[in-house]
């Protein structure tokens, strides 16, 4: 890794000691600290290829894990995914244009000197070579759609894996369970596995994420695969490929005069943070009507500007926040809503099962949401959610979509994080050993979240519009192509 200027080192070091300390709490001021100090790195650091900036980014996002330890804090990974995803389509949108921009005579080759009407009037009479079919495919792609970042993004965003160098002259696949013969390689294929492993190296990472990325083997070509082969000798751009991998390697040489694209991209990811709690908030009076009895719980920015939002739009209805112990912070919501002119009542975290039945729908906030639908949120949410489903009470979920994380838990006990247990104890016990014959042989924990289940959860409400919980996987798709 380039060694970071020392002014982005310290900045560096501070937060991740600010993580190791838990003085940044809640997702919000997580992913906002984190795109500033990006910036900062993208800005600051010295890089010679697109791929020499993602490791610095890598790297930077290997030390923040090990500062968090096991707070296992997914913003973090979210928003690095997303920053390298806007930085990969910035760059492949300026390579297209440059590459678009070439004069057609670089690319022509001896045998397409003929004219338009001799190249219709001889039939094609050989295939193309085995070894170059994977990559006149993937130029085809270039051709086809110049305006697309998709394709560019999907051939270069794994040159780590085969260098272009390589590209026509290599007949051993490099990933497993590509055949030789196969005439038309799916790049994004690999491209979605490249980021659904994440910039974090840990190891239980792997054991408690999601499957193992694996590609499936294939044997015989798809008719796409023989029509994009077939046709690439018609096209004079695709014929000539020395040319064009040379001005891409030039190009790549002059990655850092793109600097100010990718910082503008870095900021455009900070506004929609930044934003998303207002847009989530614009949507609320379709799913807040009058007279309605909802019930929140703790105290979420985003759930109490949706609140507002609706009041503001002549909803008129009533609020029943839980207050939360043993952090009591459903007592700062309901002085936040009541202050506002909501109705506002506080309950008791052990009264919410007594007053469910009146309830209409149940808002909380999320501190992260997973790919396969489940939430994780301030402790407390499960017993709620559960509860609501036992009286058929809809659960809305209002969260932006940079709390959305590509990956599945496989052990509900891989995103606890416990604080001290001593707020759970009386002011005179809190000094002294518990006695043994009140307390026998009990064990005291705090946790911090709670993981909710998707069969939980009737609606998740983010800034990009209102999802069902099963289509969060969706939402992902277009934000990562995972």
């Amino acid at each position: 890794m380039t060694a970071l200027p020392p002014a982005t080192d310290t900045a560096l070091d501070v937060y991740a000691r600010s993580l190791s300390r838990r003085q940044v709490l809640g997702s919000y001021q997580l992913a906002t600290t984190l795109i500033r100090l990006l910036h900062l790195v993208v800005s600051s650091s010295s890089f010679d290829s697109l791929d020499e900036l993602v490791s610095i980014l890598r790297a930077v996002g290997a030390q923040l894990d090990k500062a968090a330890g096991k707070q296992r804090e997914l913003v973090l990974n979210n928003v690095l995914l997303r920053v390298v995803r806007n930085i990969q389509e910035e760059y492949s949108t300026a390579l297209a244009g440059h590459l678009e921009a070439l004069p057609l005579a670089q690319t022509t080759t001896e045998e397409h000197v003929s004219s338009p009407v001799s190249m219709q009037a001889s039939p094609i009479s050989k295939a193309p070579s085995v070894t170059n079919s994977a990559s006149k495919s993937a130029l085809t792609q270039i051709k086809g759609s110049a305006g697309s970042t998709h394709s560019l993004f999907d051939l270069l965003g794994h040159r780590d894996h085969a260098p272009a160098s390589d590209i026509s002259t290599s007949t051993t696949p490099r990933h497993t369970g590509f055949s030789p013969s196969h005439s038309s390689v799916d790049l994004s294929q690999l491209n979605a596995n490249e980021l659904k492993r994440g910039f974090f190296s840990r190891n239980h990472s792997s054991e408690a994420f999601g499957p193992p990325d694996h590609i499936e083997a294939t044997t015989s070509k798809s008719p796409r695969a023989e029509l994009s082969s077939s046709s690439t000798s018609l096209d004079p751009l695709q014929s000539s490929q020395g040319p064009q991998r040379a001005e891409s390697r030039a190009f790549d040489k002059r990655i850092e005069q793109l600097k100010p694209v990718f910082c503008d991209a870095i900021t455009d990811l900070l506004d929609e943070v930044e934003t998303s709690a207002e847009n989530i908030g614009a949507q609320a009076p379709d799913h807040i009507h009058s007279s309605e009895i909802i019930l929140t719980l703790a105290h979420s920015k985003t759930v109490e500007t949706f609140l507002k939002t609706a009041h503001a739009k002549k909803r008129r209805f009533t609020v029943v926040v839980a207050e939360s112990a043993p952090s009591f912070t459903g007592r700062s919501m309901a002085l936040a809503l009541s202050n506002a002119g909501i109705d506002t009542v506080l309950l008791p975290d052990a009264a919410v099962f007594a007053l469910m039945s009146r309830v209409s729908k149940v808002i909380l906030g999320a501190h992260n949401v997973l790919a396969d639908g489940s939430f994780v949120a301030h402790t407390g949410a499960l017993p709620i959610c559960r509860i609501a489903k036992a009286h058929l009470v809809p659960v809305v979920i209002c969260a932006g979509v940079y709390k959305f994380s590509h990956v599945f838990m496989a052990d509900d006990t891989a995103l606890l994080d416990f604080a001290s247990p001593t707020e759970l104890l009386a002011q005179d016990e809190r000094k002294t050993k518990p006695r043994i014959g009140l307390h026998g042989e009990c064990d005291f924990v705090a946790p911090y979240f709670d993981r909710v289940p998707s069969q939980l959860v009737s609606l998740f409400i983010t800034n990009l519009g209102a999802h069902p919980a099963g289509t969060t996987y969706k939402v992902l798709q277009d934000l990562l192509g995972a």
